[in-house]
């Protein structure tokens, strides 16, 4: 290297985690040793020690008579802190690509929730160690803002399957986090930190998670395509009306130029799409028997495409999302959620939708983008993606 390694990760735009991680495997100095809550609605079982700097202790949080699945503390984060005191020191100029609104502890809790599949949000720092040399730790109440605020919601629970007890031991995969380039971490880390996001909101309100989700799986489809791996979208399939017409009219010629000028809509479509379709995800089992959604290729390129022009009409036109894509799913007695709206159609609130257009509930697309992103990460880790010239490199 032309520079020290430390003083390279201090001035690189990258999430505070991965540069701790960073500091860790280089051997930097320990500042500081800090813990806070983990609040969520699942049960946590085991722990998960030395995850670099990093470890994940069970609360043992005590069950209530039926309120066993209520938003609670669960489990402590402890976090080893080697980011040098010089990383705090002014910059000269701005640098933001990398920000997603949390601190450190909030990418940890994201990268959590992401792996067990759990809605979980982490409180503030509740001790610090080693800054008076206190063994015990010294409680800490400086900090400005708030502890997570949790709102169930009125409806039932949009993802059942998150109410469960699963094992903490698959969190061994965050240990890869600093084998990652800076850039595919910081897009792992938002994506994360957007999917995060929806899942703590679904139930209160579950048409702004559908948008953070669509960006969630955008966020890592952008970085995953470097510019060359999306294809085309074909005119005929993506904008019959637009074909139709200029057929009708005998224009086929301006067909390019148009397709030219929509392009830039058409990119971040292809891209969501090639994305969602490289990591095809696998559905979730039990399956229903009624409700289930088809994971063939062609179904879930049709469900992305409707779901995406859902989104863009949401953010561009003020129409929002559909609402049976925003009711809570039914469960059945071996446990089966059901995965789509009822019918053959929809009519509320004086609007109608048929059932093409609302392929799926919010839960069954949540583990698809779940699902993509983690294949992705899984990709990361066997094999990097080729990256353009002059791209950030391990």
């Amino acid at each position: 290297m032309d520079q020290d390694p430390i003083k390279k990760i201090i001035h690189t735009a990258a999430p505070q985690l991965w540069k701790n991680f960073k500091f860790f495997e280089l051997g930097a100095p320990l500042h500081n040793v800090f813990e806070c809550r983990l609040f969520s609605d699942a049960f946590l079982l085991g722990e998960a020690r030395d995850l670099g700097p990093i470890s994940v202790l069970n609360g043992v949080p005590h069950r209530r008579y039926g309120d066993d699945y209520a938003m609670k503390p669960v489990a402590i984060l402890r976090t080893f802190d080697h980011r040098p005191m010089e990383a705090w020191s002014p910059k000269e100029t701005s640098s933001f690509s990398h920000y997603h609104g949390g601190q450190i502890f909030d990418e940890a809790a994201a990268l959590l929730g992401l792996i067990l599949d759990v809605r979980v949000a982490a409180g503030l720092p509740e001790r610090d160690f080693l800054i008076d040399d206190d063994p015990f730790g010294r409680p800490t109440l400086y900090h400005r803002d708030f502890e997570p605020s949790y709102n169930p919601g009125r409806r039932s629970e949009q993802m059942p399957r998150l109410l469960r007890q699963t094992s903490m031991e698959p969190l061994s995969r965050l240990t890869t986090l600093g084998q990652l380039c800076e850039a595919d971490a910081t897009a792992l880390v938002k994506a994360a930190r957007m999917f995060q996001n929806a899942t703590w909101i679904a139930n209160a309100d579950p048409a702004m998670a559908w948008l953070m989700y669509v960006s969630a799986a955008e966020t890592t489809a952008v970085r995953y395509d470097t510019g060359a791996s999306a294809p085309d979208i074909d005119p005929a399939t993506s904008y019959p009306k637009i074909v139709k017409i200029l057929e009708k009219s005998g224009r086929m010629d301006l067909l390019p130029e148009i397709l030219g000028a929509l392009r830039p809509q058409t990119r971040a479509l292809a891209k969501f799409l090639h994305f969602i379709a490289r990591f095809s995800p696998r559905p979730p089992e039990p399956r229903p028997q009624h409700g289930a959604f088809d994971f063939s290729e062609l179904s879930v390129r049709a469900a992305m495409k409707s779901i995406y022009t859902h989104r863009s009409n949401a953010l561009h036109s003020g129409t929002a999302m559909p609402l049976p894509m925003c009711l809570p799913p039914s469960v059945g007695k071996q446990g089966e959620v059901v995965e789509t709206p009822w019918g053959v159609g929809t009519e509320t609130r004086d609007a109608n939708w048929l059932h093409d257009e609302t392929p799926m509930l919010l839960g069954t697309f949540a583990h698809i983008v779940r699902e993509a992103i983690l294949g992705w990460w899984l990709e990361l880790e066997a094999a990097p993606i080729p990256r353009p010239p002059g791209d950030p490199a391990h």
